[in-house]
């Protein structure tokens, strides 16, 4: 099924969820883990297992096949496929009908002596609107870390407010 490029969900959208997302995998943290040594450690890993993977093509990897009067190219990428369905501000329209898939792109163009160009001229662009999307959510580890830190201190409050109640009971309470 073809794809719209670089037309769905804001980029800077998907940051901001998976910000709550870090900060939802945080505050779901138990006491033991919000008191361990090595909780540093484990913040940075949810930090960036958070992080939103920019696709990059992989351009010495492409291959084309000849179907009738078309050949279709195929684009080999590292990162998240998703990416390729966020918008950015600036970006260029892709008008080729493009098929998403996990690990590459794949568009037809025609079967001509300017295969090569139409091919370059896509990837260009295509190229250029990974770069837009890179400099807009440039911040993301900054925000991604902040909503895990904020979720960290919150889950840290919560367990010294309920020590304090404890200490302060007549009661001994079992956790």
């Amino acid at each position: 099924m073809a794809t719209k490029l670089f037309s769905g969900s804001k980029a800077l959208e998907q940051v901001q969820e998976n910000a709550r997302r870090a900060r939802s995998v945080v505050e779901g943290l138990s006491r033991s883990e919000i008191f361990d040594p090595a909780i540093t450690g484990k913040l940075e890993e949810i930090t960036q297992s958070h992080l939103l993977a920019m696709p990059a093509l992989e351009r010495t990897e492409i291959t084309r096949d000849r179907s009738s009067s078309e050949l279709m190219v195929k684009v080999p990428f590292r990162g998240d496929a998703s990416m390729f369905e966020c918008s950015v501000s600036g970006a260029t329209e892709i008008l080729k009908r493009t098929i998403l898939k996990e690990d590459h792109l794949l568009f037809a163009v025609p079967d001509s002596d300017a295969a090569d160009k139409v091919t370059d001229e896509t990837l260009d662009l295509i190229d250029g609107n990974l770069k837009l999307m890179a400099a807009a959510i440039a911040d993301q580890q900054t925000v991604i870390k902040e909503a895990v830190t904020h979720g960290y201190e919150a889950r840290k409050r919560h367990f010294e407010e309920q020590d304090r109640r404890d200490k302060a009971s007549k009661y001994r309470t079992i956790s």
